[in-house]
């Protein structure tokens, strides 16, 4: 196991990192909703996820990574599928993959404060 959550530098670091993208998630599926393109939207969204997956994996935080690795693997069918118009389901499961990794982040920064 690392000591990277324990080191303030890194901490602050990831969390500023992951605050940012979970914001930008937040934007681009505002823009997705409201039609303006969607694939490109999309397309960001995978990236969100990948990059949370990315992160989490090096700080060693396993159930985020599984998380954001699911979220991935849903955005990535869909982007392969060329279907930009999703169905409440599709769009129910990529909010609400999103909203628990930001929960779950939160829940560790607020536990990992100094």
């Amino acid at each position: 196991m690392n000591d990277y959550l324990e080191n303030p530098v890194y901490r602050k670091a990831f969390f500023e990192d992951a605050d940012r993208i979970i914001a930008d998630f937040q934007k681009d599926y505002s823009l997705y909703k409201s039609g303006e393109n969607k694939e490109e939207a999309l397309k960001n969204i995978h990236r969100y996820a990948h990059s949370i997956k990315g992160l989490s994996a090096m700080m060693e935080l396993a159930d985020v990574c599984a998380m954001a690795e699911n979220l991935e693997s849903v955005l990535r069918k869909i982007l392969k599928e060329g279907i930009f118009d999703l169905d409440a389901g599709k769009k129910g499961e990529i909010d609400d993959g999103f909203n628990k990794i930001a929960g779950l982040l939160k829940r560790i920064k607020d536990n990992s404060k100094d």
